[in-house]
């Protein structure tokens, strides 16, 4: 397990990055009038300019992006799996982080790919959550205090700057979603829409974290919520 604050220092100090690196939000149009709005990199997008106003001056974000993936290793003995994180920030630009020799994606650990035999079928699958969600918890703890406090860090133009690491993305196949967002895997990891409507054209309540993790207090505190099934 890598410490993901000295993996982010590692890739914003990189020299090979500098002239793909930008340290502040910027607005970009498709017409002189300026009426069509360009976003095609994370720092031209709203949420940047949002979160830069609330540090201080001077200080930039590190907008972390973190992907994860159950991968088989053999079928020939014992079906041999693991399940690697991966980070990167969004401050390196797009073309950049597409080029696989770029080395523009960190690895910074494991979480167990264990089958949980041990347990029912029916505590399993819970266990599974519990499971993934405290490996993640500690996996990503050095990021909470670096998050709040800012971490000064040597840039790639070697110029020090106080930097905000923030959770941006979770980059995942749909079961993974579903475990990251506390949900059952024939429901939407975004949004409040029946199982049987998914796909339609609709307008449907997105998912409240700040709910689904009252559902789960509630629950682990020996009360039995009717959402609690119904997620």
């Amino acid at each position: 397990m890598c410490d993901p604050v000295e993996c982010i220092k590692d890739l914003i100090g990189n020299p090979l990055f500098k002239e793909h690196m930008v340290y502040a939000p910027s607005q970009a149009y498709q017409d002189e009038a300026g009426s069509q709005r360009l976003i095609d990199d994370m720092w031209m997008a709203d949420w940047w300019w949002d979160k830069q106003k609330e540090l201080p001056e001077g200080a930039t974000i590190a907008p972390i992006i973190l992907a994860s993936d159950k991968t088989m290793l053999s079928q020939f003995r014992g079906d041999k799996s693991a399940w690697p994180v991966y980070l990167s920030i969004g401050n390196i630009a797009k073309e950049k982080q597409r080029q696989t020799s770029a080395c523009v994606t960190v690895l910074i650990g494991y979480l167990p790919a264990t089958k949980l035999d041990c347990f029912t079928s029916n505590a399993c699958s819970l266990t599974r959550y519990q499971l993934f969600h405290r490996c993640v918890s500690l996996l990503l703890e050095p990021l909470i205090a670096a998050g709040k406090d800012g971490v000064d860090m040597v840039c790639a133009d070697s110029l020090v700057r106080q930097v905000y690491p923030i959770l941006a993305a979770y980059v995942a196949d749909f079961p993974e979603q579903c475990l990251v967002a506390c949900c059952k895997e024939n429901h939407c990891p975004k949004c409040l829409v029946a199982a049987n409507e998914r796909g339609n054209a609709l307008n449907s309540l997105m998912q409240d974290a700040e709910f689904t993790k009252e559902i789960l207090e509630r629950w682990r505190s020996g009360q039995h919520p009717v959402e609690f099934d119904e997620y």
